[in-house]
């Protein structure tokens, strides 16, 4: 377990188990659209010779 999420799920214990697993979903969806956009910058970055 990461450092930085430690403190979430000690403020999250009370909440609604069903809520929480909702919001970590979409949490989950947004760090992995971000991800691969990331991922396709690189790619882009790297075809496109940037950084060479």
């Amino acid at each position: 377990m990461s450092f930085s999420l430690k403190p979430v799920l000690l403020s999250w214990a009370g909440r609604d188990p069903v809520d929480a697993a909702r919001d970590t979903e979409v949490l989950a969806a947004a760090f992995e659209r971000r991800a691969d956009d990331l991922l396709a910058e690189g790619i882009a970055d790297q075809h496109a010779g940037v950084g060479s």
